[in-house]
């Protein structure tokens, strides 16, 4: 996600790309409200990161290491574009995953000329079959998610959202947009076809 930021005092930015634990993000975000003003963020000395609103201030040492490029994970190149509805796409998600397991994690999405047909199916536990109206009218797209990690990104936006999801084929990421600038990439999964 990216958004607008005012700087104070023009300070040096900080090397790399800083990286906030995830616990501290957390702690962060239930601090935060939309009625609040400005929250103050700075980066300090590049190994950790202060936070002040007007109810808290947080501080965190920085997650240490060296990492890619976040943004080298993003197709640039995408074949094509299915807009969704949150909401709709999360229940629909949430429906195909009841009977996933351990050994059996993926559903199948195969996103067709106005329908989405999320596939799975479990040894212990059964199969599902969930379809979804969809405004496309284009190739089959068949790609295979773990579940959970796109639920981790609906659950996350109001179910009114209108959503776009960007495909290229099995093998290539996936990635979902929103017109606020949310952005958030899904590696499929790899699945013996027979």
């Amino acid at each position: 996600m990216s958004a607008p930021v005012d700087s104070e005092n023009n300070p040096p930015p900080p090397a790399g790309s800083p990286v906030i634990p995830v616990k501290a993000l957390k702690l962060i975000e239930r601090n935060l409200s939309d009625d609040d003003p400005p929250v103050h963020l700075t980066i300090q000395s590049g190994n950790a990161v202060l936070m002040r609103t007007e109810s808290a201030v947080i501080y965190s040492r920085l997650v240490e290491g060296r990492f890619p490029r976040y943004q080298d994970v993003f197709p640039t190149n995408v074949e094509v574009k299915i807009p969704l509805e949150v909401g709709t796409l999360r229940k629909a998600v949430e429906q195909a995953s009841i009977v996933t397991s351990e050994e059996s994690r993926g559903v199948d999405f195969q996103f067709g000329s106005g329908l989405l047909r999320l596939i799975s199916q479990s040894a212990d536990v059964g199969s599902s079959h969930v379809e979804l109206p969809i405004a496309y009218d284009g190739k089959t797209v068949e790609i295979t998610f773990d579940p959970r990690y796109l639920i981790d990104a609906l659950k996350t936006l109001d179910d009114s959202t209108a959503i776009t999801a960007e495909l290229i084929d099995a093998k290539n990421a996936a990635v979902f947009k929103t017109d606020d600038h949310y952005t958030y990439v899904v590696m499929p999964l790899t699945r013996e076809r027979g």
